[in-house]
C-alpha cells in the first residue's frame, strides 16, 4: 500500500473539523453575508447539508471500495480512460482550491499582521513546513490535528467570553425579511467549505476503524457548523449591516475588546487561530493532492513528489491572483458553481454507477440461478 500509516475515525473527524472551521470562521460569514445579509446564519445552516452528503457518500462508496481511494475507484467504476479523466479533475480541482487557500492565508496575514513582508515569503514558508509534515504521512496529520484542536477551541471560546459586552443582538432581526432567495445564494457559498468533506474519501482507506467513521463525520459536521454560525451571529450582533463591509470582520472584531483598559489589542489569538488552522487545512489539501497523484500516475511512493507539487502550488498561488481584489472576487458565481458542482456532481456520479453495478450484478446472478 501507498500509504503505509494509520489513524482512527476520530483522528480523522478531528482533522477536518480543524482545517474546516479555522479558515471559516474567518472567511465564510463574510463570503455568505454578501448574498445572504441579515440571513447569513441560515445560508450556513442549509449550506451545512452537503457537508453530511458528503460524509453519507464517502462512507458509502468506502463499504464497496473499503481499501481504495476516491481515485482508484473511478477507474473501476467508469473504466481506464473515463476515470483517468474524473481522477484528473478531482486532483486539479483538490489543488486550485489548495493554491487559494494559500494565497488567502498569506493575504489576510500581510494585511492584518506583516504588511512589509514580501508574499513570496510567506507563501513559502508556509509550503515548506506543510512539506515536511506531507512527507510524515497520515499519521503525522492524525496527530497534528489531536494537538491543536483543543487550542483553537480554547482560543475561540476566549474570543466569544470577551466579546459579550459588545453584542446588540437586535442586530439579527428581521429574520427572512426578503424571503428565501438571499439565504439560497448564500447557502452556495457555504456549500464550498462543507462540500470540503468529500476529502474524507481520500483519508477513509487509512482509518484503524472505518465503521465509525459515518458517526463521527457527521459530529465533525455538525460542530463545525455550530461553530461557524455561532461566528456570524456573534458578528452580525456586533456589526449588523456593517457586516459585509469588511473582508475579515472577525479580526475588526477582536479589536472591539476591550476591559479595563487592560486586555485590550488581542489579535494575536486569532493570529494563532488562523496560523495553526492554515497550516493544518493546506497540509490536508497538500497530502490529498500528492497522494491521489501518485495513485493517479500508479506510483509505489507518494514522497518524491512532495517538494515538486509544493513548489508548483507557489508558482500556482503566485501566478492565478495578481492582488487581493481580484483573490476576493474569485469567490463568485462561476466558482461557486464550479465548486458545488464538482463537490456533489462526484460523489452522486460514483454512487449512482455503484447502484446500476448491484442491480446489474444480482440480475446476472437471478439469470444464473433461473439457468440452474
Amino acid at each position: 500500500m501507498i500509504e503505509r500509516g494509520k489513524i482512527s475515525s476520530s483522528q480523522m473527524s478531528i482533522l477536518m473539523f480543524t482545517s474546516i472551521t479555522s479558515t471559516g470562521i474567518l472567511l465564510l460569514p463574510s463570503a455568505a453575508f454578501q448574498y445572504a445579509k441579515r440571513d447569513v446564519w441560515i445560508a450556513l445552516i442549509i449550506g451545512a447539508i452537503l457537508g453530511f452528503f458528503a460524509v453519507f457518500a464517502a462512507c458509502r462508496l468506502h463499504q464497496y471500495f473499503p481499501k481504495k481511494t476516491i481515485v482508484q475507484y473511478s477507474e473501476i467504476l467508469l473504466g481506464r480512460f473515463v476515470g483517468k479523466i474524473i481522477g484528473f479533475i478531482y486532483i486539479f480541482f483538490v489543488y486550485y482550491l489548495n493554491s487559494y487557500i494559500l494565497r488567502e492565508y498569506s493575504e489576510s496575514l500581510i494585511t492584518n499582521f506583516l504588511p512589509k513582508t514580501p508574499l513570496f515569503i510567506v507563501i513559502g514558508c508556509m509550503v515548506l513546513v506543510c512539506s515536511f509534515a506531507v512527507r510524515g504521512g497520515v499519521e503525522v496529520l492524525g496527530r497534528c490535528a489531536q494537538v491543536f484542536m483543543p487550542v483553537v477551541v480554547l482560543l475561540f471560546l476566549l474570543i466569544l467570553i470577551l466579546l459579550i459586552p459588545d453584542l446588540d443582538p437586535s442586530n439579527i432581526f428581521p429574520v427572512m425579511d426578503n424571503g428565501m432567495i438571499p439565504p439560497l445564494k448564500g447557502s452556495l457559498v457555504a456549500m464550498i467549505w462543507f462540500g470540503e468533506y468529500m476529502l474524507i474519501s481520500s483519508l477513509l482507506p487509512f482509518v484503524s476503524d472505518p465503521k465509525k467513521g459515518l458517526r463521527t463525520g457527521f459530529v465533525s459536521v455538525l460542530a463545525t457548523l455550530l461553530i461557524i454560525v455561532t461566528v456570524s451571529l456573534i458578528i452580525l450582533s456586533l456589526f449588523g449591516e456593517l457586516m459585509g463591509g469588511y473582508l475579515f470582520p472577525v479580526i475588526v472584531a477582536v479589536r472591539y475588546i476591550s476591559i479595563a483598559d487592560f486586555i485590550e489589542h488581542v489579535e494575536a489569538i486569532i493570529m494563532a487561530i488562523w496560523i495553526v488552522g492554515a497550516f493544518m487545512k493546506i497540509t490536508l489539501f497538500y497530502y490529498v493532492t500528492v497522494l491521489e497523484t501518485a495513485q493517479w500516475l500508479k506510483l509505489s511512493d507518494y514522497k518524491p513528489l512532495v517538494f515538486p507539487l509544493g513548489f508548483l502550488l507557489i508558482l500556482m498561488c503566485l501566478w492565478i491572483y495578481p492582488d487581493l481584489q481580484q483573490l476576493v472576487e474569485a469567490v463568485g458565481i462561476a466558482f461557486t458553481a464550479f465548486s458545488v458542482f464538482i463537490e456533489v456532481s462526484l460523489p452522486v456520479l460514483l454512487l449512482f454507477l455503484v447502484f446500476i453495478r448491484q442491480r446489474f450484478q444480482r440480475y446476472k446472478g437471478n439469470q444464473r440461478h433461473e439457468s440452474v
